[in-house]
């Protein structure tokens, strides 16, 4: 049923994927294996102890694969469709944060097209599976 095309999660699986593997996997990989003089430069590092930040990207891996493994179900569950969109918006909501205190005043262009990217796959990911839960309360 997870392939087939009248799948009426299809949607939302692809959603899972795609903010899985890049703001999960992509991030949380980066975050957890980056060399410290790369997190400096990029401004997610400003020094003293690093474990914070490495734990960002484990929670963030972590996250990752939750979430590739929830799209794999046959039905996705309602607590997996809550768990995306409370994750994603916390992380949304600590982005704009972070922006709104200016906090990515260092980055060059690349690098703020990066977190846009980063913030819109979290606002969607924290807004999609809404609709879902939504249905799946309604037909209980």
């Amino acid at each position: 049923m997870a392939y087939s095309l009248n799948d009426v999660y299809r949607f939302l699986r692809i959603v899972m994927r795609l903010n899985g593997v890049t703001v999960g996997l992509g991030l949380g990989l980066l975050l957890l294996a980056a060399a410290k003089g790369d997190l400096a430069a990029w401004g997610v590092f400003s020094g003293g102890p690093i474990w914070p930040v490495r734990m960002a990207g484990g929670l963030l891996a972590a996250l990752g694969v939750t979430l590739l493994l929830a799209a794999q179900e046959r039905i996705v569950s309602g607590p997996s469709m809550v768990g995306m969109s409370l994750a994603n918006a916390l992380l949304a909501g600590v982005l704009l944060l972070a922006y709104l205190q200016q906090e990515f005043v260092m980055l060059n262009l690349s690098g703020r097209l990066l977190l846009v990217g980063i913030f819109v796959m979290c606002l969607i990911g924290a807004i999609f599976p809404l609709r879902y839960v939504r249905a799946e309360y309604v037909s209980h």
